[in-house]
């Protein structure tokens, strides 16, 4: 959760009256490194409005995934993991979010 800019604008108004950074931080409850960054942020950008978390891209299209499947149904996850540029477990758990199970073997099974 971030602060609001109103708060943000407080705490630097109040360091440039009449205080210091320690001051500030223990009056509004906030950390001194986070008011650090406050400072940078608006020397810098002149703003003090929150960025918007970046959210990395997801390598993995449902659709490209089933359809791979589809095609190559005897690929192993290392194999798939190849295709997409991501780790073994990382593909175990793009299967797991699609609800996809792991291959049977039933050649392996034991007959009764």
């Amino acid at each position: 959760m971030t602060y609001s800019t109103d708060l943000r604008k407080k705490v630097l108004q109040f360091i440039e009256e009449c205080g210091s950074i320690t001051e500030a931080a223990r009056l509004f409850g906030i950390s001194k490194p986070t008011i650090y960054n406050w400072l940078k942020l608006n020397k810098n950008e002149g703003s003090l409005a929150p960025k918007r978390p970046s959210r990395p891209w997801r390598k993995i299209i449902p659709s490209v995934l089933m359809d791979l499947l589809e095609k190559h149904p005897d690929w192993t996850l290392k194999q798939y993991g190849e295709y997409f540029g991501m780790t073994q477990p990382s593909m175990s758990n793009a299967f797991a979010r699609l609800k996809i199970t792991q291959k049977k073997d039933f050649a392996l099974q034991r007959t009764e």
